[in-house]
């Protein structure tokens, strides 16, 4: 029986060059590298007692950095610990951001009236456009403009952000951080919630599809559907099923997707957006980061002082660096007490129809506004 693993590594950002040795998993998924970075969260480790071949990977990787004769910690890995008090940060100081938004509650909700397909509510286009569009996308985008956070460029040219997590049974309930997206021609499917359950939407259907294939599907209520639909390709789906859900055509799509809850009584229940919608999302995106940036000015010296004893910032990780995985846990915490408050919609209200997440539609024309 294998040793029990006790980090997660996984990147943000993409990996393009498809050489093994630039590929952070080669290093930090070996059982020997592993084992390493986890002894770096504890404390240096000298030269003599790491592998030659192993210490050069993770230095071009950038995932460690060697200072007079020993190995450092050199990304962003937070313990069960530094979690703990990067929530209870975060719970202190997002208090102030989610008032702010909640005072912008009459304007934004007039602006959802002059949505196209406004049938799911505004609710839950806000817990679309403020919670994912605005706090998550275009958030990192805006903390990037000011420096506050840097992605840097890495060894054969992939552009991506290294982060790890000590592995444990922590609950993610309410940490609304997460986004799933598969474009489809001129429509992206998205989920956006936290990661305490399984996601009964697309594009997470594409995904499981795709590593899995529709044997796994056999014995569900839906699989004809999905044979149907998959077989015409993604890009063939996607508008096959925006016709359907946008005008009550094709009765075969119309079952999979009162199954799977885009449709209500006969009605639209998710949040559909489209290129019209644009006169209506522009300002609501502006406000928002003029929220964020002046938050960010406020707050950004604070959670730094904060959280000097975390693992990353103790070893001398980059805080801009580090900062990116924080500021996910900002917005998970803001998202979280937003829909408590009822300001938008809460997964795990009962009037909600999926356990901790929303699945939305939105045209690939306006990922320009939060991309």
């Amino acid at each position: 029986m294998g040793k029990k693993e006790k980090l997660i590594i996984a990147i943000t950002g993409s990996i393009t060059n498809p050489e093994p040795k630039f590929n952070p998993y080669t290093y930090c998924n070996s059982p020997a590298g592993k084992e390493l970075l986890w002894r770096l969260c504890q404390e240096p480790v000298s030269l003599k007692e790491v592998d030659d071949d192993l210490r050069e990977g993770l230095e071009l990787i950038e995932a460690i950095r060697v200072e007079k004769g020993k190995c450092y910690l050199n990304f962003p890995c937070f313990l069960k610990k530094d979690k703990e008090i990067i929530l209870q940060v975060s719970e202190k100081y997002t208090r102030e951001l989610v008032e702010s938004i909640k005072n912008k509650k009459s304007e934004f909700y007039e602006m959802m009236e002059n949505l196209r397909y406004k049938e799911a509510g505004a609710k839950k286009h806000l817990f679309f456009l403020v919670g994912c569009a605005c706090l998550d996308w275009k958030g990192l985008i805006l903390l990037r403009e000011t420096g506050q956070i840097v992605e840097k460029t890495r060894a054969g040219n992939n552009k991506y952000t290294l982060f790890g997590n000590e592995k444990e049974q922590d609950s993610l309930k309410e940490l609304y951080w997460g986004s799933h997206n598969q474009t489809c021609g001129q429509y992206v499917f998205t989920s956006f919630g936290d990661h305490e359950h399984g996601r009964y939407s697309f594009p997470d259907i594409f995904f499981w599809l795709s590593h899995h294939g529709l044997e796994k599907f056999k014995e569900t209520t839906f699989h004809k559907e999905l044979h149907i639909s998959y077989n015409k390709g993604l890009e063939e789906w996607g508008r096959l099923l925006f016709k359907a859900i946008t005008t009550g055509e094709l009765s075969e799509h119309i079952q999979l997707l009162e199954r799977l809850k885009y449709l209500k009584a006969g009605s639209l229940n998710v949040p559909v957006i489209v290129e019209e919608d644009r006169v209506a999302i522009e300002p609501l995106s502006a406000i928002m980061s003029e929220l964020i940036l002046e938050w960010a000015h406020d707050y950004y010296g604070k959670f730094a002082g904060e959280l000097k004893e975390t693992t990353p910032l103790k070893f001398g990780v980059d805080f801009q660096e580090v900062f990116i995985q924080i500021w996910h846990y900002i917005f998970a915490v803001t998202n979280k007490n937003l829909a408590r408050s009822g300001f938008f919609f809460d997964p795990y209200g009962e009037d909600s129809d999926w356990q901790g997440y929303l699945p939305v539609i939105h045209s690939a024309e306006l990922e320009m506004l939060w991309k």
